[in-house]
């Protein structure tokens, strides 16, 4: 308990020194989306929202369940009664940063009794245990990903697993029980991982006659939180029609070059050396002393013997075993020796995309495992010698440790909290004008929602925690969404929010509870039907966010007044005709005329037959528009779209009509719109064509 206690202080005071205070919260340099986003959900859950498994802060007046969030569904609901009871508003986004910082410093206490249970020496075990903990790649999810974060949930799963195993006791049982219910409670990847660890770890005891019994029982530790997991996602989830099979199943997954090779860090550029690089999502180095480590072991005979007669008597093929099994599928290699066509059959992995996490337990299996090697050789070679290697291994570790949290803590820094207590200085006064203009919703310009992969409206920099901070600080909900699988209708729906008034949108009956409408500003670069809005509402507040009231009726069927006006400048109405497989589709092709330079220019088409109310097809095979121009040999895009985005769209999504805004400085030779098709699911023929010059005052 004694060493428990100093390792964690330990880890503490190293990791203080590093990080500063910022260590204690969850705020970073450039407030990264996700990083938000995850936040956001969590906070607005705890303490705003009026339903217990929907999230409605966000992607209003539809909102979210909250399994699909990212946003701590457990504990949300832990914490909810709590924050309100007490009165604890404005803690709940600091709380987060606690936890993973309590995480992070209860991680090397348990490596330490992993590394004690397989037969290394204390010393080395304390300094491994901590260094395994520092280079762990989860730390890396402090940058956004704080579900991913908990470093503690993979050692502390094999440690119980270990004891389960030894002993079969009933308590050993009900705590990996726990810990699986709690995993999948915190975030589904996490619960994915660590069932799947469970499972393919009580494999190797199977075949053991003693322990045959309790290695089945143990499976029920693990399948019994997932079934729950799933019986209460499709009991609560009321959101229609989500996409089952996202793309990344096959681009966001590990490699050999991602355990082996460092992608960051003092050491990056043995990755170029080797010319190979790992997508982020599966990056699980384990570091050069590591790898020094696991290549000594195994080329020298004399040490592998020495290897062999340590670990004679300890379990430690069922957790290499399991963290092989996690590997290969990390790898996706599992469906290339089958074939793509498997998935399937097994639709509830399609949703898994980033299978590439599933190599975190290897990484943890092979630090510990060069732990035990270099005890090893401290025992088999003279003292000087192993004294040396030791001061060598534990010093290159550090180097590369420090490095890893160093760059961590200068992204983390700079930035106020954007959901704490206290408003962030550029979003105090934009707070105050909602809460007094009396709000219902927020929009923000641009307006922006992601729903899944290219189905939604790409935000501008700085747009999402801007507007997810002001909506959490003055409690008024915002139709913008920053998520994943969402509902295809409902993103319809809020993307056709902010349509132009001379089409029927049919939302009034969504919308019933809201008057008045906040529009908040984040940057100053507006498309034509957000100028169109904005130029429209009354000003309240002007400044870096500025603000401004819009009533909702504009919105909702009722005829507005004019803010822009457009002067159609061509119109081409080509012959219905079906794209063939990736190809590519020039459309439409001119000289551009000199008075077209610095203009508001806008390129619209209207897509028919676009079959997509219910689609099955990966993100990757959507069509997409583009705007380029063309200068002699060299082609420039101005700006790209698809369909999905299109703030006019039918509400059976049998058309779409979406535009880009552009604007040339310089006259090119040839201004191109283009379109391509990638062997989509369904059919798609391109009506009309438009090009507008936009004026708004």
């Amino acid at each position: 308990m004694l060493r428990s206690l100093l390792l964690a202080v330990t880890t503490l005071l190293l990791l203080w020194l590093i990080h500063g205070d910022v260590l204690w919260s969850a705020s970073e340099l450039d407030v990264s989306a996700d990083g938000v986003k995850n936040l956001f959900t969590f906070a607005w859950h705890s303490e705003h929202s009026e339903e217990w498994f929907n999230m409605d802060g966000m992607a209003a007046p539809f909102g979210e369940h909250f399994f699909y969030t990212d946003g701590h569904p457990l504990l949300s609901m832990l914490w909810r009664p709590i924050v309100r009871t007490m009165g604890w508003q404005g803690w709940s986004g600091p709380l987060i940063g606690w936890l993973i910082t309590l995480s992070w410093i209860l991680t090397p206490p348990v490596l330490f009794r992993l590394l004690r249970l397989y037969g290394a020496r204390s010393g080395i075990s304390f300094a491994g245990a901590i260094l395994i903990t520092l280079l762990a790649p989860q730390i890396m999810r402090a940058e956004g990903h704080y579900s991913l974060n908990y470093t503690l949930f993979i050692p502390l799963l094999w440690w119980w697993l270990t004891r389960y195993v030894q002993s079969g006791r009933l308590w050993h049982w009900f705590l990996l029980f726990l810990l699986n219910t709690v995993a999948l409670g915190t975030h589904a990847y996490l619960g994915l991982i660590t069932t799947a660890f469970t499972t393919c770890y009580l494999i190797i005891p199977a075949f053991l006659p003693e322990k045959r019994s309790r290695s089945m029982q143990g499976t029920l530790s693990a399948l019994i939180p997932l079934l729950l997991f799933i019986a209460i996602l499709n009991l609560t989830d009321h959101h229609p029609c989500r996409i089952n099979d996202p793309g990344g199943f096959f681009e966001m997954r590990s490699t050999l070059s991602a355990v082996l090779l460092p992608q960051s860090g003092p050491f990056h550029s043995l990755s170029h050396l080797f010319n190979t690089s790992a997508h982020w999502e599966g990056r699980a180095y384990i570091g050069l002393s590591a790898l020094i480590l696991l290549m000594a072991g195994l080329l020298s005979p004399f040490f592998s013997r020495h290897l062999s007669t340590a670990f004679r008597t300890r379990p430690l093929a069922a957790p290499l075993f399991a963290a092989l099994i996690l590997f290969a599928i990390a790898c996706g290699q599992p469906f290339v020796w089958l074939g793509e066509t498997t998935l399937e059959r097994v639709p509830y992995l399609q949703q898994f995309r980033g299978i590439g996490r599933l190599a975190w337990p290897l990484y943890f299996v092979l630090t510990l495992l060069a732990v035990l090697l270099l005890d090893v050789f401290r025992r088999s070679l003279p003292s000087l010698l192993s004294f040396g290697l030791i001061l060598l291994i534990l010093s290159l570790w550090s180097f590369e440790a420090y490095h890893y949290h160093a760059d961590l803590a200068q992204a983390r820094k700079g930035h106020s909290h954007p959901i704490s207590h206290v408003p962030p200085y550029e979003v105090a006064e934009a707070v105050r004008a909602i809460k007094e203009s009396g709000a219902d919703l927020i929009i923000p310009l641009p307006y922006f929602h992601v729903g899944s992969e290219f189905y939604g409206r790409a935000s501008l920099p700085e747009a999402e925690w801007l507007t997810f901070s002001t909506a959490y600080h003055s409690g008024v909900p915002t139709s913008a969404a920053l998520l994943t699988r969402t509902s295809l209708p409902e993103t319809r729906d809020l993307l056709r929010l902010i349509a132009l008034p001379r089409h029927e949108r049919n939302l009034k009956a969504h919308f019933q509870h809201t008057d008045t409408i906040a529009l908040l500003k984040t940057h100053d670069q507006l498309r034509r039907d957000e100028a169109y809005w904005w130029n429209l509402a009354t000003p309240v507040l002007d400044g870096d966010l500025g603000v401004r009231l819009l009533p909702a009726a504009f919105l909702f069927g009722t005829k507005a007044p004019d803010a822009c006006t457009d002067t159609l400048l061509m119109s081409i109405s080509p012959e219905p005709y079906h794209f063939d497989a990736r190809k590519y589709h020039t459309i439409w092709s001119s000289s551009v005329p000199d008075d077209w330079l610095m203009k508001e220019m806008e390129i619209t088409i209207r897509f028919e037959a676009l079959k997509n109310a219910c689609l099955k097809g990966r993100g990757r095979l959507k069509p997409r528009l583009i705007v380029q121009r063309r200068d002699g040999d060299k082609v420039t895009w101005l700006d790209h779209t698809y369909p999905e985005a299109a703030s006019e769209q039918a509400d059976d999504g049998s058309w779409a009509r979406p535009s880009l805004t552009f604007r040339l400085d310089s006259i090119p030779d040839l201004i191109e719109c283009v379109v391509i098709a990638e062997q989509a699911p369904y059919d798609v023929s391109v009506e009309h064509f438009m090009l507008r010059e936009v004026t708004c005052p």
